[in-house]
C-alpha cells in the first residue's frame, strides 16, 4: 500500500491521485507509528494544498511532518517533508541547510535535489535554483517530471522559449500527463500566442478535466475578449477546486468585463477574500496571494487595505514581474495611473510578456497613453535585438 501511495504522489498535478495517496496512507495499519508513512502522508497533504489552497490541508501536512521527525529524526524522507512544509509556509531559506545535509550523506537523492531547487527558488537564489534544477535533469534525463520542473522554473523567470522547450520534452517522454499541456498552454499565453494556446489547453481537458486547465483556458479567452466563455471556464475551475481563491478572482475579472455582471463580479471577489486571507495565514510571505487579495480589496472598495497590501508584496519581491504586473492592475483600479505605468515598466524590464499586457482588458484605459505605447514598443524592440 505504501508503494502504491508513492506512485500516486508522483502525479502532483492530479488532485484525485493525491487524495487516493492520502486515503491509502491513512488506512495503513499502525501507520501513525511509522515515520515513512507519516512523511509520505505529509507530502500528500501538502501537494493537495498547493493545488487546492484549502488551508486545513496545510495544517495536516505540518502535523504529519512533525510526527515523522519525532518518530525518526534522521530519516531523509521525514526531513524532506519538513523542508517542503517550510518552503510552502514561507520559510524556504530554513529548508536549504536541511536539504544540503541530506545531500551531503547521499548526493544521489533526487527528491532532496528537487526540494532543494524549489527552496533556493523560493529564497530568491535564482542562479542556485537553475543550477540545481538542471542537475536534476542530468540525474534523471528521461523522467518527464524533471523537465516539467525545469520548465516551471523558466516560466517563473519569464524565459518562455526555454520553458516551452522543457514542457515539450516532458510531453515527448509522457504524452498522457494532462498537466503538461495546461502548463505549455500557459507559456503560449504569456508569449502572446493565444490562439495556439487553446489547442494544448483543450487537449489537457480532454485527457483529464482539471481546475488549472480550465483556469488557463479562461485566461486565454479573457485575452481574446471572450468574456462570457471565460466566465464559464472559471466557473468550471471553481467547481473542481472551490477553495482556490485564484479562480474566484479570475471569475470576478471576467465578469467585470462582461456587461451587466458587476454584481456577480463583486460576489466573486467577496468569495475570494476569506480564502486568500486563509492562505496568507499559512504563508505570510505569499506575494501572489497578497497581490490578488489586494485586487479584491480594491474592487470592493477597501482601498487603504489594497494599497497597503500591494506595497507589501512589491517590497517583498521587487523583481518579481508577475507581482509587478498585479501591482499595476491594483494601482489602476485605485486611480493611480502614473504608478500603474511605473509598475508595468518594471514588469516589462524583468521580462513579462508584452503581448499579454497589450491584450489584457485591465489595461484597456491605457492603450492610447503614449507612455504605455512607448514601454511596450521599447520592450518589443529589445526582444527583437535579443533574437
Amino acid at each position: 500500500d505504501y508503494v502504491v501511495a508513492l506512485g500516486c504522489l508522483e502525479r502532483t498535478d492530479d488532485p484525485a491521485l493525491l487524495r487516493k495517496a492520502a486515503e491509502i496512507l491513512e488506512k495503513i495499519p499502525e501507520g501513525n507509528g511509522s515515520a515513512l508513512v507519516q512523511a509520505a502522508l505529509g507530502r500528500a497533504y501538502l501537494s493537495s494544498f498547493i493545488l487546492s489552497k484549502e488551508v486545513p490541508l496545510a495544517e495536516r501536512a505540518k502535523g504529519a511532518a512533525e510526527r515523522a521527525v519525532r518518530l525518526d529524526p534522521d530519516l531523509p524522507e521525514a526531513q524532506i517533508t519538513v523542508a517542503r512544509v517550510l518552503r510552502a509556509t514561507g520559510r524556504p531559506a530554513e529548508a536549504v541547510p536541511i536539504l544540503r545535509k541530506i545531500l551531503g550523506r547521499d548526493s544521489g537523492n533526487a527528491e532532496a535535489v528537487a526540494t532543494l531547487a524549489a527552496a533556493l527558488q523560493g529564497a530568491g537564489d535564482s542562479a542556485g535554483a537553475e543550477a540545481t534544477w538542471k542537475h536534476l535533469v542530468e540525474m534523471r534525463p528521461t523522467w518527464w517530471s524533471s523537465h516539467k520542473d525545469l520548465g516551471g522554473f523558466f516560466f517563473h523567470e519569464n524565459r518562455y522559449a526555454e520553458a516551452a522547450r522543457e514542457y515539450q520534452r516532458a510531453i515527448e517522454l509522457n504524452p498522457g500527463v494532462h498537466g503538461l499541456y495546461y502548463s505549455l498552454g500557459a507559456v503560449q499565453v504569456r508569449q502572446g500566442h493565444f490562439e495556439d494556446a487553446i489547442e494544448p489547453l483543450k487537449k489537457s481537458i480532454e485527457i483529464k478535466p482539471s481546475s488549472l486547465a480550465w483556469a488557463n483556458l479562461g485566461t486565454c479567452q479573457d485575452l481574446l475578449g471572450q468574456f462570457s466563455e471565460a466566465s464559464n471556464s472559471f466557473e468550471k475551475a471553481i467547481s473542481l477546486s472551490p477553495g482556490n481563491y485564484r479562480f474566484h478572482v479570475y471569475l470576478g475579472d471576467s465578469l467585470t468585463w462582461t456587461p451587466g455582471q458587476s454584481v456577480s463580479a463583486r460576489r466573486a471577489y467577496e468569495a475570494a477574500i476569506p480564502l486568500a486571507e486563509g492562505v496568507l495565514r499559512v504563508n505570510p510571505r505569499d506575494t501572489g496571494a497578497m497581490e490578488l487579495l489586494a485586487q479584491c480589496y480594491a474592487r470592493v472598495g477597501r482601498r487603504d487595505e489594497a494599497a497597503r497590501l500591494v506595497d507589501q508584496a512589491v517590497s517583498r519581491e521587487p523583481d518579481n514581474a508577475t507581482v509587478l504586473k498585479g501591482a499595476a492592475i491594483v494601482s489602476l483600479i485605485l486611480g493611480r495611473r502614473d504608478q500603474s505605468l511605473r509598475f508595468l515598466a518594471r514588469a516589462v524590464e524583468r521580462g513579462y510578456g508584452t503581448a499579454e499586457i497589450r491584450a489584457d482588458p485591465e489595461f484597456s484605459t491605457l492603450r492610447n497613453d503614449p507612455g504605455f505605447q512607448q514601454l511596450l514598443s521599447g520592450a518589443s524592440g529589445a526582444a527583437e535585438k535579443q533574437k
